[in-house]
């Protein structure tokens, strides 16, 4: 009797580890559909990052940016490393190395004094150099509705209110900031109709308690 209930048992729990088994392995088989982990959407920041090159080194992104807009708006097909075949390493870059670059390349550029007020009119390809960091260039990609975007090569596609802008655009006890207009019948354009926030929206949010613009379509 004890025999038959022993070998009963056993019986039961291969039964089970059986079931087990076949249900991990429909688990592992399932489509991609069914994974709970594949059903998760890009975070912000692999939406905000989407499409630009970030920069390769902490000096680099005027190269990247430059990049970047040889890219987008001149369909050249290049890269920051192949820039630096052009330009060569340097410590620092300035916007008189960028313009150059580009007139190697047969593209004409010109650079600015710009206002803030100025910038909103300017509707060509551009590169500011702004105070971040000590020095740091982003490409302008235009204003809209109390909005300047610009692409950072070091954080992605950015939305600055005007005071923010002006903060790390104009030069101390100067009303302008410089500019790198590239002279060409492109036109600059927002991105991507997401307001991505810089990480000095949210303070400004909170301080005077407006719910910031995201996901607005124009």
């Amino acid at each position: 009797m004890l025999h038959k209930i022993f070998t009963l048992s056993t019986k039961i729990k291969t039964t089970i580890i059986t079931i087990c088994a076949l249900s991990y392995n429909l688990t592992a088989q399932a489509s991609p559909s069914d994974r709970p982990r594949d059903r998760v959407n890009k975070t912000m920041i692999e939406l905000q990052t989407n499409g630009v090159e970030r920069q390769l080194l902490d000096n680099s992104c005027g190269i990247s940016s430059l990049s970047y807009i040889l890219n987008k708006y001149f369909k050249k097909n290049t890269s920051e490393k192949n820039i630096f075949l052009l330009i060569g390493l340097k410590p620092d870059y300035s916007l008189l190395d960028l313009a150059s670059t580009s007139r190697t390349l047969g593209i004409s550029t010109i650079g600015l004094k710009l206002s803030i007020n100025d910038l909103k009119k300017v509707s060509a390809p551009t590169i500011l150099k702004t105070k971040t960091n000590g020095g740091h260039f982003v490409v302008y990609s235009g204003y809209r509705n109390g909005w300047f975007q610009v692409i950072d090569p070091a954080k992605g596609k950015l939305n600055y209110y005007e005071h923010e802008l002006s903060k790390i655009f104009i030069q101390p006890n100067k009303d302008y900031g410089m500019a790198l207009i590239f002279l060409s019948k492109n036109k600059n354009r927002f991105v991507d109709d997401t307001l991505y926030n810089n990480n000095t929206n949210r303070l400004f949010l909170e301080r005077h308690q407006i719910i910031s613009p995201v996901n607005i379509s124009f």
